[in-house]
């Protein structure tokens, strides 16, 4: 990439007394990947809770972005559904009109829900700002499905995470330990697992680590769910290292905004299959080789996914998982989409 270009990036970056979240977790990434590109690049952080007044922050916004857009040649947005409808229009009129070109990138898989709930006036504003951004990337390939309509130049960006320096063990053994990393949220599948546990016997292990995000969580009682525990929630240095202490991925997920976990695609580069739900994002990452996909809000198909593993076939689903992580892999995907950019510039 020459230095005459300058990126001005707009995205959400991680709150300091906050774990980050799966979108803040990507959007570093990126960054990270345009640092080692010698890519020139200014940052507004877009997540309004690094704003000390959340009730102005996308005001803040608004004027962080006017201030730094003439000396910008390229507008690159990672947005939300709401920074979709509040942002993407002003941010795609005002760059046009003083000759920058903008991609936009949409990160989870819930959106099509939204866009077609959405008023009319605030409907047309987005369909505006799909159709004059110079190119569009989105999470799936069921939204690239429907908004390529709006503009051709529509492709895909997946979660993408970085490759774990670890020496991953092509002959591990299998010995029954399942995790389940994300949000102790009752839409994640929680209750099914904590209900699962009991159904099985003795020599399985499941252990639960994120942040309780429900109140009934706080004061459960894991006693009463047997070969089950609580681990409290991990620091992102951590992730690759505790994930790589286990088997199989759990998430049983039913949660409505959900796209493409990035916890799934932190399994797979170390080997990991998962076991998850039949959601359209999910269908697309889990292949019938890297994991099983159950019914959501299925107690018995999970159970019957979990007995599924065994000491025969655990080293063909850990290749066919390591093997899926290429689609998912920060140093080759983020690569892809600069050179797609490139080619507006």
């Amino acid at each position: 990439m020459s230095v005459q270009y300058k990126f001005l990036v707009l995205g959400p970056m991680a709150n300091h007394n906050e774990l980050p979240g799966g979108t803040t977790v990507s959007f570093s990434v990126f960054l990270d990947k345009l640092k080692k590109n010698n890519i020139d690049f200014e940052v507004i952080n877009t997540n309004k809770v690094n704003y000390k007044y959340k009730g102005i922050a996308l005001i803040k916004i608004y004027w962080l972005f006017f201030q730094k857009l003439r000396k910008s040649s390229h507008i690159s947005l990672h947005g939300s559904d709401k920074d979709y409808i509040y942002l993407t229009p002003v941010i795609v009129f005002s760059s046009k009109l003083l000759g920058k070109t903008v991609s936009l990138r949409k990160f989870a898989g819930s959106f099509l829900d939204v866009f077609e709930n959405l008023s009319t006036p605030k409907k047309l504003l987005v369909k505006y700002a799909l159709s004059n951004s110079n190119i569009n990337f989105f999470q799936t390939k069921y939204l690239i499905q429907y908004f390529k309509q709006y503009n051709n130049n529509t492709f895909w960006f997946p979660t993408v995470r970085n490759r774990p320096n670890i020496i991953i063990d092509r002959e591990k053994v299998y010995q029954k330990r399942f995790i389940f990393l994300g949000h102790i949220h009752s839409e994640k599948g929680i209750d099914h697992i904590l209900e699962v546990s009991n159904l099985l016997d003795d020599s399985y292990n499941i252990d639960l680590y994120g942040p309780l995000m429900e109140e009934k969580y706080n004061n459960i009682d894991w006693e009463r769910y047997k070969n089950i525990a609580y681990k409290g929630s991990l620091n992102p240095s951590e992730v690759y290292s505790v994930l790589f202490k286990y088997d199989v991925l759990l998430l049983p997920t039913y949660w409505k905004g959900e796209g493409y976990p990035g916890v799934i695609a932190e399994a797979f580069s170390l080997g990991i299959p998962v076991i998850s739900t039949k959601l359209e994002g999910i269908k697309e990452m889990v292949d019938e080789g890297s994991g099983i996909l159950i019914d959501v809000k299925n107690v018995e198909q999970l159970k019957n996914a979990i007995c599924s593993f065994n000491d025969k076939n655990y080293k063909d689903f850990s290749k066919s998982a390591l093997e899926n992580f290429e689609k998912f892999d920060a140093e080759i995907k983020i690569d892809e989409i600069i050179e797609q950019i490139k080619t507006i510039l």
